[in-house]
């Protein structure tokens, strides 16, 4: 699931935000996004408090773009249904550290189809076979 940022500021230096999801679902991995490449940030994830943290040293602002994806595990025993997948505790920061205001995260839905059923084949052997 990618974690998009739009509408950036040039003062924007830092990032982070935490990932709700599902009481029984995990995060497995969280990756860095294509919009960080090249542009000297790092991207960290702590799967205890499901924090995501972009940083770096340079003066160079955080680009607009795809800055994370999220791999999610989903329970074995999951229904159909639409399952939300939330973005909260969002803070930023310019790069002397001062916090920035961030418009209101976009939520995302995870949708599980329902499995298909189960058909029972049995064959039959014929005499001489």
């Amino acid at each position: 699931m990618p974690v998009t940022l739009s509408g950036t500021s040039q003062e924007l230096a830092s990032l982070q935000f935490s990932i709700s999801v599902p009481p029984t679902w995990k995060i497995k991995t969280v990756e860095q996004g294509a919009a960080l490449d090249g542009s000297d940030k790092t991207l960290s994830f702590s799967s205890t408090t499901n924090t995501v943290v972009i940083f770096g040293t340079t003066q160079k602002p955080l680009p607009p773009g795809t800055v994370a994806h999220i791999m999610l595990q989903a329970p074995i025993d999951v229904t159909a249904g639409k399952y939300p997948i939330k973005i909260v505790n969002v803070a930023c920061s310019n790069f002397k550290g001062v916090p920035l205001k961030s418009g209101a995260p976009s939520d995302g839905t995870v949708t599980i189809k329902p499995r298909p059923q189960a058909v029972d084949i049995s064959t039959t052997s014929q005499p001489g076979e």
